[in-house]
């Protein structure tokens, strides 16, 4: 048999679920064949950039008290870029070790976590060095 024969073969096979059984299910297939619904995601997204939002206002305002001439405010896009560059590409390696989606989340997790501790870091030297600087609303 010609390969373009097997590919007209393969082309005449059912699809599944076209026949309306096993296939016709609520949950919609997600990434690597996962049953996530639209809503899951939709709401995911909405938090996600809500609390993106607020953690850049408190970002910039944080920074904007503690250097006048905005120097380090102009960097924190370049900041925001190279681990909006990095995140997925690392979360792509983890994948394809096949770790799984657990191992995505800690990723975030863990991020998150080191963002916490360098503010905590910040805060703490700021707070010897200019208390009502530290503390400034």
């Amino acid at each position: 048999m010609s390969q373009a024969g097997g590919m007209a073969e393969q082309s005449r096979r059912p699809v599944a679920g076209a026949d309306g059984g096993a296939g016709r299910h609520e949950r919609r297939a997600g990434p690597a064949g996962g049953g996530h619904r639209r809503d899951d995601f939709v709401i995911g997204t909405f938090g996600f950039c809500i609390a993106w939002l607020f953690t850049d206002i408190f970002q910039l305002g944080t920074l904007s008290h503690i250097d006048a001439s905005g120097r380090y405010v102009a960097l924190v896009p370049a900041a925001q870029g190279i681990a909006q560059t990095a995140a997925p590409a690392i979360a792509g390696f983890l994948l394809s070790r096949q770790l799984g989606y657990s191992a995505v989340m800690l990723l975030g997790a863990a991020g998150s976590l080191c963002a916490l501790v360098i503010y905590a870091v910040v805060y703490t030297c700021l707070r010897r060095l200019a208390p009502a600087l530290a503390d400034a609303v």
